[in-house]
């Protein structure tokens, strides 16, 4: 099990280096061992909570056991065209 969520959290820090996120701490999910269960903090400083599952999904811990899913393929198409946008400068 550990090297299960050992593998979910370098997955997911390496998603995080590709949208500017810093992923501080992992553990396995209390409820779950067999769920990743990480500290995040995004491109604007803010901290949030996310878990992780065996599937490669990822939530966003809202509060009140609510939780948002995490939209990889939009988030790295977004962080590419502002790179891109970057690059090429004001129009």
């Amino acid at each position: 099990m550990a090297m299960l969520v050992s593998y979910m959290a370098a997955m997911f820090s390496n998603f995080c280096d590709q949208i500017g996120w810093t992923m501080v701490q992992h553990i396995p999910n209390e409820m779950n061992a067999e769920q990743l269960h990480a500290v995040v903090i995004d491109e604007e400083g803010f901290r949030f909570h996310v878990i992780g599952t065996q599937a490669g999904n990822y939530y966003k811990l809202l509060g009140n056991k609510k939780k948002e899913k995490i939209d990889q393929q939009a988030l790295l198409k977004a962080r590419k065209e502002s790179t891109e946008n970057v690059r090429q400068g004001p129009a």
